[in-house]
């Protein structure tokens, strides 16, 4: 397997300073993985790294870049 068979995005709400609020998604640089859990854990950990919070999350998708 090559370190980019897997990639996950995540789907969230952009809540801007004046109140307006946007559906926005994060592929950070580590969204991409040998591994479904490797990808999603990057994909976690960088849209934390931005600020992101739980609350905010929409859905989770992971792809094998494989198919």
């Amino acid at each position: 397997m090559s370190n980019m068979d897997f990639s996950t995005s995540i789907r969230y709400v952009k809540t801007f300073n004046d109140g307006t609020k946007v559906v926005a998604d994060s592929c950070g640089q580590n969204s991409w993985g040998s591994t479904e859990q490797e990808s999603y854990d990057g994909a976690i950990a960088d849209f934390v790294a931005e600020g992101g919070v739980a609350e905010d999350i929409l859905c989770i998708e992971t792809i094998d870049m494989r198919d």
